[in-house]
């Protein structure tokens, strides 16, 4: 018999769950209608970007569950061929919104202070691909970066509030 609102309900006991949902990408291939998995099983994707060739996938991940854990997220990148997956990027802070190079050889994020999943804010990062020292592009900006776009080899384009009001910036990735 299903209780209303304003019923009383039956207690929960026991185990609610003993494992967690893991959100992952897979590739699905048209004309087979099959599909594979391209990102670990024990990570929780929360976002992701094609790189320009399609070979690579960047991501922000984190182990489950997903619900919990975007505070610990990480940059990854995955080779899509293989399933071979690597740390790019292990933040200070929250990660949000990563962006490929139109060369294929970096990715820009935003990173931040208390940015909840789906409500970003921070400064943009640029990491190489080759694993060298992330660099914060908008060091000192008096505004936070909220989306994220790389428009040209010169030119990341991204929304931001500045004081309260929205705003529109772009930086060049060379040079801050």
């Amino acid at each position: 018999q299903a209780l209303g609102p304003r019923e009383p309900g039956a207690r929960e006991t026991g185990v609610v769950r003993e494992s967690h949902p893991v959100q992952r990408v897979a590739v699905v291939s048209v004309a087979e209608g099959s599909h594979r998995f391209v990102t670990p099983e024990q990570t929780f994707v929360y976002e992701f970007a094609w790189s320009p060739d399609a070979a690579r996938l960047a991501y922000i991940g984190a182990p489950p569950p997903g619900d919990a854990s975007w505070w610990l997220a990480k940059l990854h990148v995955v080779e899509t061929a293989n399933a071979r997956s690597r740390v790019l990027y292990a933040p200070k802070w929250q990660l949000t919104e990563p962006t490929w190079s139109p060369d294929g050889k970096q990715v820009a994020v935003i990173e931040g202070l208390m940015s909840d999943h789906g409500s970003n804010g921070g400064d943009v990062m640029l990491v190489p691909l080759d694993g060298g020292k992330a660099r914060n592009l908008t060091a000192g900006m008096k505004a936070t970066a909220m989306s994220l776009e790389w428009v040209s080899a010169r030119s990341l384009l991204f929304g931001a509030q500045v004081r309260g009001e929205s705003a529109v910036a772009t930086v060049d990735p060379t040079q801050g």
